[in-house]
């Protein structure tokens, strides 16, 4: 399963990227945030959230919630945030906290 969004976000563009599998053999479920700048993401405003699910209804889920939290405040403080070891999820969205597994 893989998902690809373009998002517009107040800094500019952004992609989110949801993969379930990882080289199509390991299962490695993550959503990758990326600037569309390639100077930005080396800079840093890129991450990477892990989960512990491979369910193709959670993934879907976790993708849209992470493309509704970019293009909310955009990549650089979701970024700094997921540094620090968490990632605000809305609060109707809460459930979905359970699932990540790590930030990197």
């Amino acid at each position: 399963m893989d998902l690809l969004s373009r998002v517009s976000t107040p800094e500019g563009g952004a992609i989110v990227f949801t993969k379930s599998r990882y080289l199509f053999i390991w299962k490695m479920p993550r959503t990758s945030v990326m600037p569309h700048e390639s100077s930005s993401f080396v800079g840093g405003s890129g991450f990477q959230v892990r989960y512990n699910t491979c369910d193709a209804a959670t993934l879907q889920e976790l993708h849209e919630t992470m493309v509704f939290m970019v293009s909310s405040v955009g990549c650089t403080v979701l970024a700094q945030l997921a540094r620090l070891g968490a990632v605000p999820y809305p609060p109707e969205k809460k459930h979905l906290e359970r699932f990540v597994r790590g930030l990197v």
